[in-house]
């Protein structure tokens, strides 16, 4: 169910699959990635989906394993333009979802050398395109937004996890902000499964700030 679950959500190159490598390791939770689940179900690679089947039938793909991946706990990482499906979305609604943010001109110089079909050509005209198509589904979806744009990965995961671990005694304007981390605290009891992936979440940003020091 969803309180056992952190959805990691955002443009492609803005670093959602190495935040979520490193935010279940240091939860000691099992990391998904849509695109990786999709090239295992399949045996392709996502190039040649494009190339061969085109970007609808992928989305339709794309779109059954976000939904069987969501049955599990975890921490699941999605691929850039999973949210321009409707039905994930709408499926997301219920999850802690976090979004990956990062800066234009960070996620160019992170996609140079990369075989995302949907930046061939032009990376930074598709990038720009592909930013205005899909700028407003993610904060819909949010629960969270972290910048990755300078910031090492394991600042911006200390920072997931010091936000969700937080208690939930805030302002009306942060609880506003994030309902769903309040609904963590509220509907959890000392042995409930939320209340469990709480405490490993402050274990793990105390683990993460003693190795800093």
């Amino acid at each position: 169910m969803t309180r056992q679950q952190i959805v990691l959500v955002g443009m492609p190159a803005s670093g959602k699959s190495r935040v979520g490598r490193e935010l279940a390791f240091a939860l000691g939770l099992e990391h998904r990635d849509s695109d990786a689940l999709i090239e295992e179900t399949t045996g392709r690679k996502i190039p040649e989906i494009f190339s061969t089947d085109g970007e609808e039938y992928f989305r339709q793909l794309e779109e059954e394993v976000i939904k069987q991946a969501l049955s599990y706990p975890g921490v699941i990482s999605l691929g850039g333009g999973a949210l321009t499906r409707k039905a994930t979305r709408e499926r997301l609604r219920n999850c802690f979802v976090v979004y990956i943010k990062a800066e234009l001109p960070e996620l160019l110089r992170r996609s140079q050398g990369s075989d995302r079909p949907l930046l061939a050509g032009d990376a930074q005209a598709r990038l720009e395109e592909l930013w205005e198509a899909r700028k407003e589904y993610f904060p819909e979806v949010a629960s969270l937004e972290v910048q990755t744009s300078s910031e090492p990965v394991i600042h911006v995961v200390e920072q997931i996890l010091r936000e969700v671990g937080e208690d939930d005694e805030r302002d009306d304007s942060s609880q506003h902000r994030y309902p769903l981390r309040r609904r963590y605290r509220k509907e959890s009891g000392e042995g409930s499964p939320s209340a469990v992936l709480t405490r490993k979440y402050d274990e793990a940003s105390h683990r993460l700030r003693t190795t800093r020091e």
